[in-house]
């Protein structure tokens, strides 16, 4: 079964696009980096509030791992 026949339409099954899966694991680790980010913002350090701009890329950046997304870095 190469062929998917769909509305009168043949389409090769080898020419469907193919979904990205989420990185569950990796998006987890960046959540966890971002609550630690958040977490320093709202503390009385000095330079605390770097801790903004850290949360905020983090965040988006786990929110792009959960959706599937194509490059996944680990820092350790």
């Amino acid at each position: 079964m190469d062929e998917i026949t769909s509305s009168g339409r043949t389409v090769n099954s080898s020419a469907r696009a193919h979904r990205r899966r989420p990185h569950y694991i990796a998006a987890t680790f960046w959540a966890l980096i971002t609550f630690g980010a958040v977490s320093y913002t709202f503390s009385a350090a000095p330079g605390h509030l770097n801790g903004i701009w850290i949360g905020l890329i983090t965040l988006a950046y786990t929110i792009y791992l959960y959706r599937g997304g194509r490059w996944v870095l680990f820092i350790f």
